[in-house]
């Protein structure tokens, strides 16, 4: 597995530089808590009163009831981008839009919904919640490195994607305003027009931008986890199964296909990363903005 492809994977290749970007897990996230356990630091941490009562069975009658408007996931199936890239198993939205249009979305959502609950085999979860990888030059050729892009399983997305669609009132209304990228609509526009504006009236102000270093794949696992579980647990299942192990990320290398694992941060690719990074922030950015009350602090 990862070893393996440590050994086949020369100083200087793609494939050592992807594996550089997934890392081994922070300590801190190298033994994740079960569900019942991250339920119960949640109600401890004042998350929902009820968290800490919270069954397996329950959390999936939430699945359950979110994907309960076959109208609602036939039109968001529907909205998916075409041509978008498939995972190894080369099926891609298209094919679920297919089905959508017949007698069989009732299928579909079922298979998604058993997705988005966790109900795949622990055995064939590092599969169906893996990825395919591809990592293209960035601007500036060989020397600027490589950028991964990742994609799940198209059952895998269509879970994460539509869970989170159903949520995205509650994602504003919890991340706001100390963050706007998740659940606000033109979140990033409203952010830069507002920067923009500021700096006309200001001219003497300077604003620094700050870009995290492979920021997806180094957040801590447990810190949105946890976070997730205070106050979105409709997502713990899915969050669970898909983070709660490793997971492997498959990518053609040089001598053919490479496996490594995705043990730390959230994957490429998978609709819910933006809100497990944001998710993992949170609590640092309403600390320091608690601190620094006379500093504005937004993501």
């Amino acid at each position: 597995e990862r070893g393996e492809a440590v050994l086949r994977a020369k100083e200087g290749t793609v494939t050592a530089e992807m594996l550089a970007k997934h890392p081994e897990p922070a300590p801190q996230d190298a033994e994740l808590p079960s569900c019942e356990e991250l339920m119960c630091e949640a109600a401890a941490l004042g998350g929902d009163a009820n968290a800490s009562s919270l069954t397996d069975e329950q959390l999936r009658e939430m699945v359950d009831d979110a994907f309960s408007d076959i109208d609602a996931f036939k039109k968001y199936v529907g909205s998916t981008e075409k041509l978008s890239m498939p995972a190894c198993d080369q099926l891609r939205f298209e094919h679920a839009q297919g089905l959508a249009k017949t007698n069989h979305v009732h299928v579909l959502r079922d298979v998604v919904a058993l997705v988005a609950a966790g109900r795949v085999p622990e055995q064939a979860r590092p599969y169906g919640y893996g990825a395919r990888l591809v990592a293209p030059e960035k601007p500036g050729g060989e020397a600027a490195g490589h950028r991964p892009i990742g994609a799940g399983t198209c059952w895998r997305r269509l879970a994460a994607g539509f869970l989170a669609h159903t949520q995205r009132e509650a994602f504003e209304n919890t991340l706001g305003p100390t963050q706007l990228g998740v659940g606000v609509k033109r979140g990033p526009e409203i952010f830069a027009c507002v920067m923009r504006l500021a700096l006309q009236a200001n001219p003497k102000w300077v604003c620094a931008k700050i870009d995290f270093r492979n920021a997806f794949n180094e957040c801590s696992r447990r810190a949105f986890l946890l976070f997730i579980a205070c106050h979105f647990p409709v997502l713990v299942l899915f969050m669970l199964a898909a983070y709660g192990a490793p997971t492997y990320i498959t990518a053609l290398g040089p001598r053919g296909w490479v496996r490594f694992l995705s043990q730390r941060g959230c994957t490429q690719g998978c609709p819910a990363g933006s809100l497990c990074f944001a998710a993992a922030l949170q609590e640092s950015l309403e600390s320091t903005r608690a601190a620094f009350p006379r500093c504005l602090i937004v993501a």
